[in-house]
C-alpha cells in the first residue's frame, strides 16, 4: 500500500493540533484523510528515538521490521533513522494497528 499523491497532491500535510498527539512521544505529526481510512506522517521525540534509534530486529541473519510494528499498513520506515519520521495508513476497518496503538506501543515503553 502506497500513498497516491496523483489524487492527493498536497501529499501527507495537515498538521496534528497539540490536543490530537501525545508530545511525550511525537514531535510533530501530518495526516491527510482519503477514502477508507487517513495516513499519517508522524516524528518522534528525542526520548522515543533514543529508546528506539531503529525499528528493525535481526530475523535468520536479516534486518526486518520489529514485532510490534508487523500489523501497521503501508508502514515506511525509510526516514526513521535519519529524520525520526515513520509514515502509515490507519484504515478505517482496522482501528486495532491506527495511530492510537502506535501511539500505545511507544508510551508502554516509556514509563
Amino acid at each position: 500500500m502506497e500513498f497516491n499523491y496523483d489524487k492527493y497532491p498536497e501529499g501527507i500535510s495537515d498538521p496534528l493540533s497539540l490536543l490530537d498527539r501525545d508530545e511525550s512521544v511525537w514531535e510533530r505529526g501530518y495526516y491527510c484523510e482519503v477514502e477508507g481510512g487517513c495516513w499519517y506522517e508522524l516524528y518522534v521525540t528525542d526520548k522515543v528515538k533514543k529508546l528506539f534509534p531503529d525499528l528493525y530486529e535481526e530475523n535468520a541473519n536479516k534486518k526486518v521490521v520489529a514485532s510490534p510494528f508487523l500489523g501497521f499498513k503501508g508502514l515506511l520506515l525509510d526516514h526513521y533513522e535519519e529524520s525520526d519520521q515513520i509514515t502509515f495508513f490507519d484504515s478505517e476497518n482496522e482501528k486495532k494497528w491506527g495511530y492510537s496503538h502506535l501511539t500505545d506501543i511507544f508510551l508502554q515503553f516509556l514509563k
